[in-house]
């Protein structure tokens, strides 16, 4: 079904209308407290906070966001319009070309868009209060939050190459403005100097690859080359290996697998606590399920070729995450280092190449995703509420942290089990089903190695909860009392985890529908 695409530009001007307008309407009003100020010192400080523009709750410029965003993810997903028959349809099982075959919206597509947005909603209800916090932030950080949002809503429905690499690079570069947005910090000018050069390397790598592509087969949509493959016999050669590695290795570098994970950690660093949420949790869903999309189209045909290169890939990255994470106490580092542990072990489990196995590998994705989103939305405001601005991403100032909030405490606690992957938990199943694999697959050295791993993981996150429980409360570390909202938001997706550990076949029924409608 071929769908008009002048909906979705008509959708895009009027906000982009809405934008403009919502920005004069609140400079209008900054304006007018500054006449009616000019000459009162006493309104000094008033003067200041009114004129701000630091997104909040009661920002219209914030609810804009919010009302582009549910257009993105929710209106744009459902309701299109047949210029043909002149009525409204809804988008049911069928697959929706636009701009030429650029872009494919998939049922796929939708259920992970629908999962992007929930996180996102989520991320910023409990990241309002922080953004407040910084003093540093203005309308400039929701215009660019806004663009790397809109961008990841593009990537997904992406199927060539070619406005792949355009999408991927304009996204790259709205996160380095993100990591770079605490100017006056030197490690996030770091971090974002080392984002800046690492992801110019893997897109070179990526560009000559997909260089390669348009010139051996012709065309550099995915769909295409899949129906080419398949119709034809066709010998490869050594240009063709070339080509795909290129790409492979422009793919291995964004999703940081070793042994091409060392940018990520000093990014995760240097970043704002809000942007390493945002970073982790919805930029790496989307860069996941667009390598998950071209292994099924493209590399698929490759697979006895790279096969070999995807199992070293991922044993380092398990051993490398595993025994990085025991002797890290950084707290943005240990979430990027159990990407890697956990990217590791999708690789294997991929490589098994049959439908279960891939339903096995989205149903693990999900729930990973889901766990550790909801530790760094517990962990976000012991940054909000840190009395003397102490950083907080040293993981021992939870040290006794029982004493000072036990309810705290307990959220974070089933937060770590959970994503350790102990029994009785959201991750033990799906974790299984990885060690399934590997034992009907590999020898028993690799799963010795696995179990090995795993269990320096949790002997690390039993540390941490015993010296939150029976250590020493740092008193020169005091916390504020944390704000109801984010209480109640904290409180529902522990209740979340809680409800997905005793009827997981709902996000299995999703893995299944995304695998098959890929």
């Amino acid at each position: 079904m071929y769908i008009n695409y002048f909906s979705e530009i008509l959708f895009i001007f009027l906000f982009v209308l809405l934008f403009i307008f919502s920005c004069y309407l609140y400079y209008f009003k900054t304006s007018i407290v500054k006449l009616n100020n000019i000459n009162n010192l006493e309104n000094e400080k008033v003067l200041k906070y009114n004129t701000s523009l630091y997104p909040n709750l009661y920002s219209p410029i914030f609810y804009l966001f919010l009302l582009i965003v549910i257009n993105i993810f929710v209106f744009d997903i459902f309701v299109h319009f047949d210029f043909n028959n002149n009525n409204i349809i809804l988008v049911e099982n069928h697959n929706i070309n636009i701009f030429n075959k650029e872009f494919v919206k998939t049922k796929s597509d939708l259920m992970i868009k629908l999962f992007i947005f929930f996180l996102l909603i989520i991320l910023l209800l409990t990241g309002n209060n922080y953004l407040k916090k910084l003093k540093i932030i203005d309308y400039q950080y929701i215009l660019i939050l806004y663009s790397a949002t809109i961008f990841i809503n593009l990537l997904i429905y992406c199927v060539n190459l070619i406005t792949f690499y355009l999408l991927i690079e304009i996204q790259g570069f709205s996160f380095i403005v993100l990591t770079a947005i605490n100017y006056r910090d030197k490690y996030s000018l770091e971090s974002s100097l080392k984002y800046f050069i690492l992801h110019c390397i893997s897109s070179s790598f990526m560009l000559y690859g997909i260089t390669l592509f348009y010139g051996l087969y012709g065309t550099t949509n995915i769909h295409d080359f899949y129906y080419l493959l398949n119709n034809i016999d066709y010998v490869f050669n050594l240009l063709d290996y070339v080509c795909i590695t290129f790409i492979l290795i422009g793919f291995l570098f964004k999703l940081y697998v070793a042994p091409f994970h060392f940018w990520i950690s000093d990014i995760y660093n240097g970043n704002l606590i809000i942007n390493t949420i945002y970073i982790s949790t919805i930029g790496f869903t989307c860069t996941f399920y667009l390598f998950f999309k071209f292994y099924n189209y493209v590399f698929i045909w490759f697979l006895e070729y790279i096969s070999l290169l995807l199992f070293i890939s991922a044993i380092i990255s398990i051993i490398v995450g595993s025994f990085s994470i025991v002797y890290e106490t950084n707290i943005k580092k240990i979430v990027a280092f159990s990407s890697i542990f956990t990217i590791g072990l999708l690789l294997i489990n991929l490589l098994d190449n049959n439908y279960i196995s891939h339903i096995n590998v989205i149903y693990y994705f999900i729930l990973y995703i889901i766990n550790i989103f909801v530790f760094l939305i517990l962990i976000l405001p012991l940054y909000v509420m840190n009395i003397y601005n102490i950083h907080v991403d040293n993981i021992k100032w939870l040290n006794g942290y029982y004493l000072k909030n036990n309810i705290w405490t307990i959220f974070i606690t089933i937060s770590i089990l959970s994503n350790i992957g102990l029994p009785g938990t959201s991750l033990f199943l799906s974790k299984l089903s990885v060690l399934n694999v590997i034992i009907n697959n590999y020898n028993m050295y690799v799963l010795y190695t696995i179990l090995f791993c795993s269990f320096l993981i949790f002997s690390y996150a039993l540390r941490i909860i015993i010296s939150m429980y029976f250590l020493k409360f740092k008193s020169n570390t005091g916390f504020r009392i944390i704000p109801s909202i984010n209480y109640i938001i904290s409180f529902l997706c522990i209740c979340l985890l809680i409800l997905i550990t005793f009827n997981q076949s709902f996000i299995y029924n999703i893995a299944e529908i995304i695998v098959y409608n890929i």
